[in-house]
């Protein structure tokens, strides 16, 4: 009887480890989202504060994140960010040029 009790608690303690793994994997999945709107503020390397529609968000910037175009105050942007959490960390920050209008055929 004591070899099943000990052998019944071996596997109990096995199964709760293996699902406290499971649960911290499936927590630490991070979603990657995509926003687009007016700079309205940018510290290089360090954050970028974007007007979309009718929010501000705030994206950290670190090593990894390209930065493609000429990113600056009022810019347009497109920034794809990974959201962990309460943070937002930009993944890629891309300006967005202005199209040059065409001038009329007379």
């Amino acid at each position: 009887m004591k070899k099943f009790l000990i052998i019944m608690v071996a596997l109990f303690v096995s199964f709760a480890f293996v699902t406290g793994v499971m649960a911290a994997e499936k927590k630490a999945a991070v979603k990657t989202m995509k926003a687009q709107g007016t700079v309205t503020v940018y510290e290089e390397g360090n954050n970028l504060t974007v007007k979309a529609k009718k929010t501000e968000l705030v994206f950290g910037i670190d090593a990894d994140t390209k930065v493609q175009g000429d990113v600056k105050k009022d810019a347009k942007v497109s920034v794809t960010y990974k959201k962990e959490g309460d943070k937002n960390t930009a993944t890629s920050i891309t300006a967005i040029e202005k199209k040059a209008k065409k001038a009329k055929k007379k």
